[in-house]
């Protein structure tokens, strides 16, 4: 069964490519079952196949990137937002810090970094929102295994903001007093 249609010009030599790859591939997997490391997701098996290494990025370097997408789009909030967590984070880890070693352990120390700092509750809620929009998109990247999200396990808290209104009593008393 040919792969390309007798129309094309070129199909004889497209069919022998297409079929030296396809036994190249087949090769290259009998190979993967008989060693054993075999790869555990379809974007391993992919760069297995096609012998590209999979990218691996500092996590300052994804999150400017996306920082830099966000303002390109008009999203100058969103783009701030992620842009002070980001110097955050860069505080206490520095530009080493690899996406894939954004774990479950390194959100907790990276809470405990902004607790120390004095970042009260919400302020510490607003940090994780944005670090946690990164990792959701750094996983749909796939430049990070879902099985090392950190958000799965933990809980993003909020505490109620004290009203900073004046009492109507209070403004009573205001306007009664003689000035």
């Amino acid at each position: 069964k040919s792969l390309i249609t007798r129309k094309h010009p070129k199909q004889k030599e497209l069919n022998h490519a297409l079929k030296v790859q396809l036994l190249g591939f087949e090769h290259k997997l009998m190979k993967m079952e008989t060693s054993e490391t075999l790869p555990t997701s379809l974007v391993e098996l992919k760069c297995a196949l096609t012998n590209k290494k999979k990218r691996a990025l500092s996590f300052h370097e994804f999150a400017t990137e996306q920082v830099a997408r966000l303002q390109s789009q008009g999203r100058y909030g969103n783009a701030q937002s992620y842009a002070t967590a980001i110097n955050r984070i860069l505080d206490l880890a520095g530009d080493g810090l690899g996406v894939q070693r954004m774990d479950y352990s390194f959100i907790l120390k990276f809470e405990q970094h902004l607790v120390d700092t004095g970042v009260s509750v919400n302020g510490i809620a607003a940090y994780m929102r944005a670090v946690r929009a990164l990792l959701n998109k750094a996983v749909k990247l796939d430049l990070m295994d879902a099985r090392t999200y950190p958000f799965k396990h933990y809980r993003i808290r909020t505490e109620r903001t004290p009203s900073r209104a004046e009492t109507i009593e209070n403004l009573r008393r205001f306007y009664q007093m003689n000035l």
